[in-house]
């Protein structure tokens, strides 16, 4: 893990999920979407629902640029999501329930600062 003055892995993931902890802030089959369902950029103002990694995305500062931690963030979810339901991040967004989201955000949060002690 790669320590900087830019955010940390685990903040990336804790901001990420503040983000979609809500139910109605969380969504399926698109990165992100307005308030009336229709798709969007991650990044848009009127954006007000993102998938896992479309918030990830979301709370990294533009322009978006493959940062260690970024990085970091994105490949603990990927093994998270692997660990829980042997499927990619956005496999398990996509075809599973919310609960199942916060358990592999719960999973990647606690493999990055278990990482982060080294």
């Amino acid at each position: 893990m790669t320590q900087t003055n830019e955010q940390s892995a685990a903040q990336i993931l804790r901001d990420a999920w503040e983000l979609i902890s809500d139910r109605d802030h969380w969504t399926q089959f698109a990165m992100a979407r307005r308030a009336d369902g229709t798709r969007t950029a991650v990044e848009a103002d009127d954006a007000t629902a993102w998938c896992a990694a479309g918030a990830v995305h979301r709370v990294v500062p533009t322009p978006l640029e493959l940062s260690a931690p970024l990085n970091d963030a994105l490949q603990a979810l990927g093994r998270a999501s692997r660990q829980l339901r042997g499927r990619a991040p956005t496999a398990l967004n996509d075809y599973y329930d919310h609960e199942d989201v916060a358990l592999m955000f719960k999973h990647a949060i606690e493999d990055v600062e278990r990482w982060q002690l080294w």
